[in-house]
C-alpha cells in the first residue's frame, strides 16, 4: 500500500509540473503575441529586452529632465531676486534724476550722499551674480522670520523653546507645501 501511495503522490507531482509547464507556455505565447513575434520565443525574448532597454533610456531621460527643470527653477528664482533688487535701485535712481532734472525743487547738496550710495549700489549690483541676490534674499527672509518668531515667543513660553521652534518649523513647512 505504501507503494501505491508513493505512486499516487508521484502522479500528482507530475500533473502539477505539467500544469506549471502549460501555464509557462501560455505566458510565453501571450508575450509572443504582444511583441508581434508569432510563436518565435527567441525573437520575443529579444523584443522584450529591447523594450526594457527603451524603458531604461526613458527613465534616464526623465531623470535628466527633472534635474534640468530644478536647475532652471533655481536660475529663475535667482534672476527674480536680482530683478527685485534692481527694481528698488531704479526707484532710487529716479529720485537722483529728479534732483538733477528739477534742481529748484530740491536742495541738491542734501542728496549728494544719497546719490553716492545709489552709485555704489549700482556698481555692486552690476558685479553681483543673480545667485548671490537669491542667497541674499533668502537670508533676509530667514532673518525676518526669526524676528517675527522672537515677537511671538511670549505666547510659546509655556511649552519651552525647543518645542516652540519645532512647532514653528512645521508651520513653515506646511506653508511651503501649500505653495508648491
Amino acid at each position: 500500500m505504501a507503494m501505491d501511495q508513493q505512486y499516487t503522490d508521484t502522479l500528482k507531482e507530475l500533473e502539477q509540473a505539467k500544469a506549471a509547464r502549460d501555464e509557462y507556455r501560455n505566458h510565453l505565447e501571450v508575450i509572443c503575441e504582444m511583441t508581434g513575434e508569432g510563436s518565435d520565443i527567441g525573437a520575443a525574448h529579444e523584443a522584450v529586452n529591447a523594450l526594457i532597454e527603451q524603458r531604461d533610456q526613458y527613465r534616464a531621460a526623465e531623470e535628466a529632465q527633472i534635474a534640468l527643470r530644478a536647475k532652471m527653477e533655481q536660475e529663475r528664482d535667482a534672476l527674480a531676486a536680482h530683478l527685485e533688487q534692481l527694481s528698488y535701485l531704479i526707484v532710487d535712481a529716479k529720485r537722483c534724476a529728479a534732483v538733477l532734472a528739477f534742481p529748484l525743487n530740491y536742495n541738491a547738496p542734501d542728496y549728494q550722499s544719497f546719490a553716492k550710495d545709489v552709485m555704489s549700489t549700482i556698481e555692486a549690483l552690476s558685479k553681483k551674480e543673480p545667485i548671490a541676490s537669491l542667497a541674499c534674499r533668502d537670508l533676509i527672509q530667514r532673518a525676518e522670520e526669526l524676528e517675527e518668531f522672537a515677537a511671538e515667543l511670549p505666547k510659546f513660553s509655556a511649552m519651552g523653546m525647543e518645542k516652540a521652534l519645532i512647532l514653528k518649523a512645521r508651520e513653515r513647512r506646511k506653508q511651503a507645501e501649500g505653495h508648491q
